[in-house]
């Protein structure tokens, strides 16, 4: 590995009213010194088929109580650069170059990795994209957190590590922290494993955060209140954040400028209000363009045979650890009382739906309200403990070990996170073969079938030999979405599909999604948070609250006239951008 020190540019007055301008556009305005100068860097990886330059040449400044935001397409070199500021790129085969000076602390690029032990966390640390991979499974999160506080602070007790902990995680507004330090990640939501994420990272007082995706596969109300958090802690310390993100509403409602990254480089940066209303560069257009929704759907179809049809079922978990109190609607299961001792904890509670042949239901809810439970059950990934489910004619809930099989032939199912349902130590390239061989196909069709898959959704066939850590978060998704397809399934179960993907690869795989359906006449349950995307492709919409479907409609007349409270509370939360509509119609 090489670490190298350039020479920070010096300034320019490139517009007509005066502002000063960096080499890569950004407005420098504000008074003091920034917070994180970052000058011309550069990453370049050492691959077996050549050299890969992730980052070439970016450069910005951050001050206190900022938020720049980075956005771009997966692959674009936005989650490297966050990364290569606090070291975690370095090896053997990567080149570094530039610099990046951290006020207070000095250069971060050259730094010692003793140096950068001691800043890291203390001044500047980072949420990561995906929590639950970030996040120790065999450690409560409490002592997670204790434990960072203790590498900074030798003399503090572990007690005392342990109460600031449980203070940082009832700061971030997790329900029921005095208890909740005591959980593993596993038995938190995703909303509340990103806010241990956040509360980790605020917990040595840091004068820079990097978060990246800090709000992905959250539904709105959730990532509401996780960009309200960061707006808190942004004024509370006197915070300077990088947003990394796909996400253009998420950076309209929190963001003061932007920095457009495409192929490595910074293509353009400016003001979040003049970048949205008045893109200048033909690759930030494109990407707002593929905000727009669906301008049609297709034709509604004719009414047709019941394809899966579920009643009053429940699904109810052994409440040993679960805690009273502190409950939050969406963030806490329900909890009921066993025999005056115990709470089980209902995640599912009555149930019911129809799904058609060729249909799209689209399932929408907090976390923790029961959807990811709801498609688990459907696939027999968990054992309902009562009520039935029904699957092409066939009781689900009764097959059992090989009579499973069949069943599961016909169906295809993408998990919410990729990292963790894709096997770390395989090629993407023989996790498709697998998926295709148990379908039937013969050992000679599944390569070529394979790299077919990988090809429509959007990657080449070279993916083929890499494993799924050398992938960007879109790009495993994408593979998770080849392989649900590869049996040609009849149902296909979709856990948040593309939260994981940014705008113009959205748009494509959803593009991709409706023409499968089309082909192999399948049938889709998508659950997401996306309302948007759910409006646009979904023909009737499931609202789920605590455990239960609280409004089942169609979609136009769901969204236009919702009836029950915690559906309008809801679309009430969805973020949307302000300043889109009026550059989309002056087009």
């Amino acid at each position: 590995m090489s670490v190298l020190g350039g020479q920070p540019d010096r300034l320019r007055p490139d517009r007509s009213d005066g502002t000063q301008l960096d080499r890569s556009g950004g407005a420098l305005n504000g008074t003091g010194d920034p917070l994180l100068d970052v000058r011309e860097l550069r990453v370049r990886f050492e691959t077996p088929s050549g050299p890969l330059q992730a980052v070439d040449g970016v450069s910005f400044q951050l001050r206190a109580k900022e938020v720049l935001a980075i956005v771009g397409e997966s692959g674009s070199g936005k989650s490297v650069t966050a990364m290569s500021l606090v070291g975690l790129t370095r090896g053997p085969n990567v080149h570094i170059e530039g610099t990046a000076l951290l006020d207070g602390a000095g250069e971060l690029i050259g730094a010692s990795e003793g140096a950068l032990r001691r800043v890291r966390g203390a001044q500047i640390a980072m949420v990561f994209q995906d929590p639950m991979s970030s996040l120790n499974p065999v450690m409560r999160v409490g002592e997670q957190i204790a434990e960072q506080i203790l590498a900074h602070d030798p003399l503090c007790s572990r007690r005392v590590a342990l109460e600031r902990a449980g203070e940082l995680m009832e700061r971030v507004q997790i329900p029921g922290a005095s208890h909740r330090v005591r959980s593993y990640p596993h038995e938190l939501s995703g909303g509340m494993r990103q806010r241990v994420m956040i509360a980790m990272a605020l917990s040595l007082g840091p004068k820079v955060l990097l978060a990246d995706e800090p709000t992905t596969a959250l539904d709105v109300t959730i990532q509401a209140q996780i960009l309200a958090q960061l707006e808190r802690v942004r004024e509370e310390e006197d915070m300077g954040i990088v947003l990394i993100t796909h996400d253009f509403a998420v950076v309209a409602s929190i963001a003061e400028r932007i920095a457009v990254m495409r192929a490595g480089r910074i293509v353009e940066q400016g003001p979040a209000q003049r970048v949205l209303s008045e893109p200048e560069h033909d690759y930030t257009r494109a990407l707002l363009a593929a905000l727009e929704p669906p301008r049609a759907k297709r034709a509604p179809r004719t009414a047709r045979e019941p394809l899966v049809e579920v009643r009053e079922l429940e699904v109810r978990f052994p409440g040993a650890r679960a805690r009273r109190g502190g409950s939050s609607p969406g963030e806490e299961p329900l909890l009921r009382a066993s025999g005056g001792q115990r709470a089980d904890v209902v995640a599912l509670d009555g149930v019911s739906l129809t799904l058609r042949a060729g249909e799209t239901l689209g399932v929408v809810g907090e976390s923790g309200s029961g959807k990811t439970t709801l498609i688990r059950s459907i696939a027999r990934l968990l054992q309902p403990t009562g009520g039935t489910i029904s699957f092409a004619g066939a009781d689900v809930t009764k097959a059992r070990g090989r009579s499973l099989r069949p069943l599961r032939e016909g169906l295809g199912m993408v998990f919410q996170d990729p990292q963790s349902s894709l096997n770390p130590r395989r090629r993407v390239g023989e996790t498709l073969r697998r998926a295709l061989r148990a379908r039937g196909c013969s050992r000679a069709q599944a390569g070529p079938r394979a790299a077919a898959l990988l090809e429509q959704v959007g990657l080449s066939a070279a993916h083929a030999e890499r494993y799924p850590h050398e992938l960007s978060g879109g790009e495993r998704q994408r593979v998770a979405i080849a392989r649900a397809l590869a049996g040609r399934p009849r149902l296909v179960l979709l856990d948040e599909p593309v939260s994981s993907l940014d705008a113009s690869v959205r748009r494509g795989v959803i593009d991709l999604l409706g023409e499968l359906q089309e082909r192999l006449d399948c049938a889709y349950v998508l659950v997401s948070h996306d309302l948007a995307m759910v409006a646009g492709v979904a023909d009737r919409v499931a609202v789920m609250h605590r455990g239960k479907i609280v409004e089942t409609a169609g979609t136009s007349e769901l969204f236009e006239r919702p009836t029950h409270p915690y559906t309008r509370e809801l679309l009430q939360a969805a973020p949307t951008l302000p300043y889109f509509e009026a550059w989309s119609h002056g087009r």
